[in-house]
């Protein structure tokens, strides 16, 4: 993904930059990514001329527009058919170009492409002549989330846009093939939701009870708990109460005024604190959050059943967790979703996991420094790079980078550094034997608050991905040999490189967490 970004003075200003945001989801996601802000035409066309010469998969152009064309950074305007000449050479049938724009669905531009006879399998924009940042932000997440999981099949696209129409107010329309010049928009004011199984659209995030748009006026009440814990053979309970008022201004829509009710929640292990949450926007559709427990099936069906009591008639039912995306959990919320439309309630079920939480806190700085400070205690961007630093060294200490090559056997082997090169690049460790989590960093090295260390470690993301290559290309090729199920590598100087390349990894995180004041692995 190529991210092109040329956005207002003010918008720089203010950080209303949608471009940085799918940014930051996209690295995430894993999904390799480059940014460029571009001021000027000269820089906007150095920039597609980058994203030609990368072969990239997709364009994604973040500015202002209309039904006319764009408006560049300096204030110079560009009509539809001079835009299509500027990204032409970055066009493709296999290549998407994503339109950050008000207007950017516009059939204007579709026009200009025909006539220009530039193509792009899939263009992506809204027809709204208004988008905020907050719509924009949630469109992107949503629709990068469900390409990650399923590709450009049209199916699971039409789900995608109906998903984006039904959670933000901008209208958003996709044209497939733009050759054809076809659209698909949402009638106004329709929710019409289906979640697929498995599908990317479990972490479709709702943006008004997970963070303040930065374009409106944000005020945080104190929020208190008082817990007290006693155990009861083995199973112990959690007592949370606590009030939680938020107030919200949105410019041109929700106010919200909410307040947490006491719950209890007991589980066959240590519980968690449960806290419901319902409030309703300007239009009055009301929504609900009462995340807490462990996340199974019993659980789900029990919390949606007593949503049905609320007083207030919900339109979205969130199940929120810090867990990862689970198939399982998906298929119990789209059986629930099934169940609710053969009743014919007006409401949909929906999954907030941890990738979304994560994306979100780190495109809202505000937020993000509330949540640091005040939620998880780190007072400075220091400690936060300690936890991160601290989490890759785990992963690197390990078997896999200490004993000699021949006495590796090849799948573990390779699936230890898989396992470390996840660590480093989403702060995420998983057990070896039980492939459970068993720690989790805010982020991977991207998220580093220091320039040097974080230049150093993606350094050693790339002596990893060259170390993996070269062991599977080997194998491939019958040059790396598994004999009584171990690594023989006959070439003897393919094998000195080879472990000089793993050394070097370990030598060079050692420099940085020396560095860092932390102990070295």
């Amino acid at each position: 993904m190529f991210i092109v970004e040329s956005l207002s003075p003010k918008d720089f200003f203010e950080r209303w930059l949608d471009g940085h945001a799918a940014n930051e989801i996209l690295r995430i996601l894993n999904i390799e990514t480059e940014y460029r802000i571009a001021f000027t035409r000269p820089l906007v066309e150095r920039a597609i001329s980058e994203a030609a010469d990368g072969n990239f998969e997709a364009l994604h152009f973040s500015s202002h527009g209309n039904s006319s064309g764009i408006c560049l950074t300096n204030g110079k305007d560009m009509s539809w058919p001079e835009f299509v000449e500027l990204v032409k050479p970055a066009s493709g049938r296999n290549k998407a170009l994503v339109m950050a724009t008000c207007g950017g669905g516009d059939k204007e531009l579709t026009k200009a492409l025909t006539a220009a006879g530039v193509v792009f399998g899939w263009v992506f924009g809204s027809t709204s002549d208004t988008v905020t940042f907050s719509d924009s932000c949630l469109a992107w997440s949503i629709l990068y989330n469900r390409l990650v999981d399923h590709g450009f099949q049209r199916p699971a696209l039409m789900t995608t846009l109906r998903a984006i129409n039904a959670a933000s107010r901008a209208t958003s329309c996709i044209a497939a093939g733009t050759e054809e010049s076809t659209f698909i928009t949402r009638q106004k004011n329709k929710c019409d939701v289906h979640i697929d199984k498995q599908s990317g659209l479990a972490c479709l995030p709702f943006r008004h009870l997970s963070m303040p748009s930065m374009k409106g006026d944000c005020s945080w009440a104190p929020y208190r708990s008082s817990f007290s814990r006693h155990s009861t053979g083995s199973s112990s309970r959690s007592y949370v109460s606590g009030c939680l008022r938020r107030s919200m201004t949105f410019p041109t829509h929700s106010r919200w005024d909410a307040r947490v009710s006491r719950r209890t929640v007991s589980t066959s292990m240590v519980g968690q604190g449960g806290m419901e949450l319902s409030a309703a926007n300007a239009s009055g559709s009301p929504i609900s959050m009462n995340p807490g427990g462990a996340v199974t099936r019993a659980f789900l069906r029990k919390e949606a059943k007593a949503a049905l009591k609320f007083q207030a008639s919900l339109m979205l039912w969130i199940l929120a967790t810090t867990a990862r995306r689970d198939a399982r959990v998906q298929a119990w919320v789209d059986e629930l979703n099934e169940e609710w439309e053969n009743e014919d309630r007006d409401r949909i079920a929906i999954v907030w996991t941890w990738y979304e939480c994560i994306s979100h806190l780190n495109s809202f700085p505000t937020l993000q420094r509330w949540y640091y400070q005040d939620v998880i205690q780190v007072r400075a961007s220091k400690d936060l790079d300690e936890i991160i630093l601290r989490t890759i060294a785990m992963a690197f200490a390990r078997p896999a980078f200490e004993v000699p090559l021949h006495c590796e056997t090849p799948n573990e082997f390779l699936q230890a550094l898989k396992d470390s090169q996840k660590a480093l690049r989403t702060g995420e460790l998983v057990d070896r034997e039980s492939r459970q989590v068993i720690r989790k960093a805010i982020g991977g090295y991207h998220e580093l608050d220091d320039d040097q260390a974080r230049l150093e470690l993606g350094r050693i993301d790339k002596q990893l991905r060259q170390l993996r290559t070269q062991l599977e290309q080997g194998l491939r090729d019958k040059i790396i040999q598994r004999i009584d199920g171990y690594l023989n590598i006959q070439d003897g100087a393919l094998a000195r490189h080879l472990e000089e390349l793993r050394q070097q990894c370990v030598d060079d995180l050692n420099h940085v967490l020396s560095n860092a004041g932390l102990p070295t692995i």
